[in-house]
């Protein structure tokens, strides 16, 4: 309750002594404006850092994933050529490689490239190339991986056709599909028997890495009955417990020296959380984190909350607004991986593929 009181009077002091310092320059105060937010901010986390103290997210000991526990795990990207099959056949693998087990399940959730008609003439060539690769996954792995790739839709507000509300809608019909529901998935592939009764799903994107056991890390949060999703059927959201748990997100070793960029970029590369700040501000002053689109939810609670309560075509850039319903619960001491854009171009392309939803 007094962070953002504080955050008030310090920025309201600094903005003053501002304006002294200028005098009646009005333009110079207006450029500081910004900074000095940014300074205050600072400032206040480093105060609170102090003062409050940490909220760690609970979790249980677990060998295995039991079967009350059965999480699905899903990497969720756009699919637009062979090589970038190639590439998700081979996240995917490495992934069922560091957290397979009996009741962890693995999957891609696929969309097709936008585009001015429902099929293209590429449509059904890449299609049955990602399929051969996931069936040649499974039988020489036994990873038991599945493919969903969805028909694309018209959409008035892009005038093209998609696949329906883009990652949003690709999560919210995979959910809808484990409770039997019609969707508008047009390819379901491989070992998708082993889906009913996943209470649990962990989304990933195309560039994120889930380390050995991860699966296992976030089922032992979810689980716990201190954790455990309470509905408020008035007002339609999670009040306590978590429906969501987020892990942090570290950037990738390997693609942190890739290019001077790369270096600016990620920062400190190689230390050990325990070594910088554990301080979470959300967490540690709100009792809840922040969803950044890497993280496992209830399932039952994500169908009941969100599955048909968000409007069509009116929403972009999701993730917040999923976590803030469903409460989300920061668990720092879980590190996902997320590769570091190597120049300005492909950083850019990276933020106008988060905003517009994907």
């Amino acid at each position: 309750r007094l962070y953002f009181p504080f955050c008030a009077v310090i920025l309201a002091g600094l903005l003053v002594g501002t304006a002294f310092a200028v005098g009646g320059n009005l333009l110079p105060w207006l450029f500081l404006v910004l900074p000095l937010t940014e300074l205050t901010r600072e400032l206040a986390d480093s105060v609170f850092s102090r003062l409050v103290k940490h909220r760690p997210v609970p979790a249980l000991d677990l060998k295995t994933v039991p079967d009350n526990g059965k999480v699905l795990c899903v990497i969720t990207s756009l699919l637009s050529s062979e090589k970038e099959a190639d590439a998700l056949a081979a996240k995917i693998r490495n992934c069922c490689f560091s957290n397979r087990g009996e009741n962890v399940n693995f999957g891609l959730l696929c969309d097709l490239r936008e585009a001015d008609s429902a099929v293209t003439a590429d449509d059904g060539r890449l299609i049955s190339y990602t399929e051969k690769l996931i069936d040649r996954l499974n039988s020489e792995h036994g990873c038991g991986i599945f493919l969903f790739v969805r028909s694309r839709r018209f959409a008035p507000t892009e005038g093209k056709y998609m696949g329906w509300e883009r990652k949003r809608g690709s999560v919210i019909e995979l959910v809808r599909y484990m409770k039997g529901e019609k969707t508008t998935h047009g390819t379901v592939a491989g070992a998708v028997s082993l889906l009913p009764g996943c209470r649990y799903t962990i989304v990933l994107d195309a560039d994120t890495a889930l380390p050995i056991d991860g699966a296992k890390e976030l089922v032992s949060i979810a689980a716990h009955p201190a954790n455990r999703p309470v509905i408020d059927e008035n007002r339609r959201r999670v009040v306590s417990g978590y429906g969501l748990i987020a892990p942090a997100v570290r950037s990738e070793l390997v693609s942190d020296n890739d290019t001077f960029f790369s270096k600016l970029y990620a920062g400190l590369s190689g230390v050990e959380t325990y070594n910088n700040t554990s301080f979470e501000l959300y967490q540690d002053v709100f009792g809840e984190g922040i969803f950044s689109g890497k993280g496992i939810f209830h399932n039952d609670v994500f169908y009941e909350l969100l599955a048909d309560s968000l409007p069509e075509n009116m929403i972009l850039s999701h993730d917040l607004l999923e976590g803030s319903v469903i409460r989300t619960g920061h668990a720092s001491d879980i590190r996902v991986y997320d590769s570091v854009p190597k120049d300005m171009v492909s950083y850019y392309k990276r933020e106008h593929r988060w905003i517009r939803g994907d």
